[in-house]
């Protein structure tokens, strides 16, 4: 492929020889490498008749600092440093809790309830009997069951 512009290709050094490039030769070489870039960039823009466009930055609509000093103190705009739900959660008193004694709670709870087959009802604590004498009932009651 030929270079657009008139002038001639120039012997490009190997590596490692003795000869180095001058300034008219890096020159050369920057203007065939764009020129070769702008014949490939071409044809995918052909169809957009619109070109890239860098808007500007504008001065006056530029941030403007929250921090200022008066009388030599420094003093911020407070509702820049925060946004609202942070603030919204800074300003809430919240219970803290230690995970540990909570896991303890739910364990005593759970164990303080026949379980979920029960429905949540509370455990039934010891009969009044003691459990000795069951064996004794069971032996009275069972012959009449069969």
């Amino acid at each position: 492929m030929e270079s657009p512009t008139a002038e001639p290709r120039l012997k490009v050094a190997q590596p490692g020889s003795d000869d180095d490039l001058t300034d008219e030769q890096i020159q050369v070489l920057l203007k065939e490498a764009e020129a070769r870039l702008r014949a490939t960039s071409l044809p995918a823009n052909e169809g957009s008749t619109s070109q890239t466009h860098i808007s500007r930055l504008r001065v006056d609509k530029a941030a403007k600092p929250y921090v200022q000093e008066r009388k030599g103190i420094a003093i911020a705009e407070q509702g820049k440093l925060l946004d609202q739900k942070q603030r919204n959660l800074a300003n809430h008193v919240r219970k803290v809790e230690d995970p540990v004694t909570v896991r303890k709670r739910k364990l005593e709870e759970k164990r303080a309830t026949a379980g979920s087959d029960w429905y949540g009802l509370p455990k039934t604590g010891m009969l009044h009997f003691p459990l000795k004498d069951c064996p004794c009932l069971m032996r009275k009651i069972i012959p009449y069951l069969s």
